[in-house]
């Protein structure tokens, strides 16, 4: 897990197999501390424009130009920066106002899904293996305990075979998510 400013300088991680210890796997990586790091990019995007009734949204503008008797007269004759500073803001006001009325806003924090989020055979694979390790400890049957082991082990090479399929995915996102959801296979 690194953060979002370091995260840019990390390479060429990989998952030991071959060293196990308990139920978690040892992830080694390469830190380039030359690399300078930048800021990450803000969005300025607020709105869900997918579904907007854009004439409500157009009539809401329009009405409030009218109100203010805002025309393309009144804005050609605009001849200071004090008059053209206060329509600018007028404007921005007025569009905020109506996307706020007529659209929804974002969700600052939220997270957009990864490739391997949206793969239901990965998510039955990741459920099974949880399902498995649950009956393995709570199993008291010596042989029946040894299946559910062998069971286990075969869905935990099925999903990291699955996961390894994923090539277009960001790394550095895939290993923090890794540490979070391995945890408990």
């Amino acid at each position: 897990m690194t953060s979002s400013s370091l995260s840019s300088s990390v390479h060429n991680w990989n998952v030991v197999d071959n060293l196990e210890i308990s139920d978690h796997r040892i992830i080694t990586f390469d830190i380039n501390f030359s690399v300078p790091t930048t800021p990450d990019i803000t969005t300025t995007i607020k709105w869900n424009t997918n579904n907007v009734n854009w004439d409500q949204w157009s009539t809401i503008i329009n009405d409030k130009f009218m109100n203010n008797n805002i025309t393309c007269e009144h804005i050609r004759d605009i001849n200071n920066k004090f008059d053209l500073d206060f329509l600018v803001s007028f404007v921005t006001t007025t569009i905020q106002q109506a996307c706020d009325t007529t659209m929804r806003r974002y969700n600052r924090r939220r997270i957009k899904r990864h490739p391997w989020h949206n793969d239901g055979h990965l998510r039955e694979l990741l459920h099974l293996q949880k399902s498995l390790y649950r009956r393995i400890r709570r199993c008291r049957d010596i042989n029946q305990r040894t299946t559910l082991i062998e069971q286990h082990q075969q869905s935990r090479h099925q999903y990291r075979q699955r996961l390894n399929n994923f090539t277009k995915f960001d790394h550095h996102q895939l290993s923090y998510w890794l540490t979070e959801h391995m945890q408990y296979t």
